[in-house]
């Protein structure tokens, strides 16, 4: 009874040819790497896609000249749910491990910049006029 249990041999080998489930074929190096280099494309892209979007609507938003008073409270949330995207978006790109680091934080800072930009304009534009005003009520 303590004898020691018979292993079958360990060079058994099973023929699965006839199997009706089929043996995947295995993928090559250059099918993986193309595979991968297909996602992080589609991943850009759509990176590409909704900052253009995003970045688009956060213009509306600073161009838009409703007084804060008369905004209603939809307008409102809209504003905050388009600044919440954009967020989302940044961090989404800095933890993108096939992007460089910072790589969000960069864009939304390079966004705001511009931005800024236009508020800057718009702010010399309102200024030049109030000067023109101002030359004309003093003749």
């Amino acid at each position: 009874m303590n004898e020691p249990a018979k292993r079958r041999g360990s060079g058994l080998k099973i023929n699965n040819q006839h199997s009706s489930i089929p043996i995947p074929p295995k993928q090559t190096q250059k099918e993986i790497f193309d595979m991968q280099a297909t996602e992080a494309s589609k991943k850009i892209e759509g990176y590409k896609a909704r900052t253009w979007e995003l970045s688009g609507r956060f213009k509306e938003i600073l161009q838009d000249q409703t007084l804060a008073a008369n905004k209603t409270l939809i307008s409102k949330d809209v504003e905050i749910e388009i600044l919440n995207k954009i967020i989302v978006l940044a961090l989404e790109m800095d933890s993108d491990e096939t992007q460089p680091e910072g790589f969000g934080s960069t864009a939304l800072c390079m966004l705001l910049m511009k931005m800024l930009l236009l508020q800057r304009d718009t702010i010399n534009n309102i200024a030049f006029k109030l000067d023109q005003l101002d030359k004309q009520s003093n003749k």
